[in-house]
């Protein structure tokens, strides 16, 4: 049994090729990480958008970075090939950040369309390289993927961390543009070190339209996708502007049902048994992230406005608080892992536990919130509730997000798995879309610079913050039941659990 230390230490045991592509998702997700934890910050600040078209935005934004990676896979696997796949998203997401130097609703919108694009082409396309290195290098793929994921939150940490400093000491403006430079060295470092990856991909249609050309045609090669990777941003930018968001989920949700049922056809009780598991576990992965996503909405301002977030005589960005998740996760991943081993001897701790135990830690968060706005009045609320309150967030993370997406994988049927790996994502992108709704019950379209405001302000928010609490404990209540139904079922039927 591998103990947290060592798994720490066999990080500085891998090929070069593995730091290149560590550091290249780190990069990308400074870039994507430094845009949720300031756009609504900078909306509000900058902008000076009111609450509620903000959250909105945001949320939408969102949901639109949980929908493109549904097609930046397929066109990927059909035409781009994973390498230029990633250059294209990581160009896309570089010039995203850089258009925030417009301070302009409209190009605010274009440059958030862009990122979304590119973020559809990288991040399906990157873990898929990933994988197959851990396959190249014979290294187990699932302890691998653990380092995957600490470089994704080690990338988020940097963001909140340096563009929050960047961004409330400077100018929001540099913090956007620093978000830009660091995906563009993160792009040139995968240009360099793609020769340490030794990928096997099959070859795609792109490869014949390059093969044979020299560098300046190339080049113009990669403009003309780009040209018409913005023209996709285009219509993108057009759901943003017009809050038309939710009509593309809805011809995405008939699409994927549509496609789903078309590669069912024959319908039998095994099939159903199985769709009744891959429900539950996105609908709890909906729950997540629909309460979750508000950290960088409804938690960002209600840290900005009504905490006091000084601390030895230095007032603390607020988005670094939003990056204490990912700190807590750095930290306590290798031990969740460890545990989650020794979880495996007993029967008890099946995945469905997990997932009902990580919904309450994350309950447990917003009641902290809770009580933090209830010590508002005439002064601020202590940080220190934020910093507990993140804690159990992470808690709750690492509980939940790579739970119920292995387990959609393990029960969906071998001739679905793809499709129910993107049914999953589409019910994030639903929850994604649902918190800006959520968050918008608790906008604040009043003056806060008296004593009075600052306690109404508090009001509403901790109405909130005790809402999503309460619905989530009801929520844990309601799918007990549901399990403990569905068990005694399937064993009066002598049926195979898939819970």
């Amino acid at each position: 049994m591998p103990n947290p230390f060592a798994i720490y230490r066999s990080f500085l045991q891998f090929p070069k090729g593995f730091y290149i592509l560590f550091l290249t998702e780190s990069g990308e997700l400074f870039g994507r990480f430094g845009i949720t934890a300031l756009l609504v910050l900078y909306l509000s600040h900058h902008l000076h958008m009111a609450d509620g078209p903000a959250f909105s935005l945001m949320a939408s934004f969102i949901a639109l970075m949980f929908i493109t990676p549904l097609l930046g896979g397929l066109i990927a696997d059909r035409y781009l090939g994973r390498v230029v796949a990633v250059v294209l998203g990581l160009i896309l997401t570089a010039l995203g950040n850089g258009l925030f130097i417009f301070d302009q609703l409209m190009v605010v919108e274009f440059a958030l369309a862009i990122i979304a694009v590119g973020v559809g082409l990288f991040v399906p396309n990157i873990a898929a390289i990933f994988s197959e290195y851990f396959q190249a290098i014979n290294y187990d793929r699932d302890s691998g993927f653990m380092y995957y994921t600490i470089s994704k939150n080690l990338g988020g940490l940097g963001a909140a961390i340096i563009s929050g400093f960047v961004a409330y000491h400077y100018s929001f403006t540099m913090a956007f543009v620093l978000n830009a430079l660091v995906v563009l060295l993160s792009l040139i470092l995968f240009l360099y070190g793609k020769k340490h990856i030794d990928l096997q991909s099959r070859p795609v249609l792109i490869h014949k339209v390059l093969n044979g050309l020299k560098v300046p045609k190339r080049l113009l090669v990669l403009f003309f996708h780009l040209v018409v990777l913005g023209t996709f941003a285009l219509g993108l930018f057009y759901l943003l502007a017009n809050a038309k968001v939710a009509n593309l989920l809805l011809v995405v949700a008939v699409t994927l049902m549509l496609s789903l049922f078309y590669s069912i056809r024959r319908f039998n009780k095994d099939i159903f048994l199985k769709l009744i598991g891959i429900l539950f576990y996105t609908f709890v992965g909906m729950l997540f992230f629909s309460f979750l996503n508000l950290g960088g909405q409804s938690l960002n301002l209600f840290i900005d406005r009504l905490v006091d977030r000084s601390l030895f005589g230095m007032v603390i960005p607020t988005p670094v608080f939003y990056g204490l998740e990912q700190a807590y996760m750095i930290m306590l991943g290798p031990f969740f892992i460890v545990l989650f081993l020794k979880m495996q001897r007993h029967a008890f701790f099946k995945p469905y536990v997990k997932c009902l135990a990580g919904l309450i830690f994350l309950a447990l968060g917003f009641l902290l919130f809770y009580f933090a706005s209830h010590t508002v009045s005439t002064h601020k609320a202590s940080l220190w509730w934020v910093v507990f309150a993140y804690l159990f967030f992470a808690i709750s993370d690492l509980t939940i997000s790579a739970v119920t997406l292995s387990q959609v994988t393990r029960i969906a049927p071998m001739k679905i798995q793809s499709q129910a790996v993107g049914f999953y994502f589409f019910g994030m992108a639903c929850a994604s879309y649902l918190s800006g709704m959520i968050a918008k019950t608790a906008a604040i379209d009043f003056s806060r610079f008296s004593p009075l405001a600052y306690h109404n302000a508090a009001i509403i928010y901790g109405a909130l913050f005790f809402k999503v609490a309460l619905f989530i404990f009801i929520a844990v209540l309601i799918l007990m039941v549901f399990v403990f139904a569905a068990k005694y079922l399937w064993n009066k039927l002598a049926l195979q659990h898939t819970l």
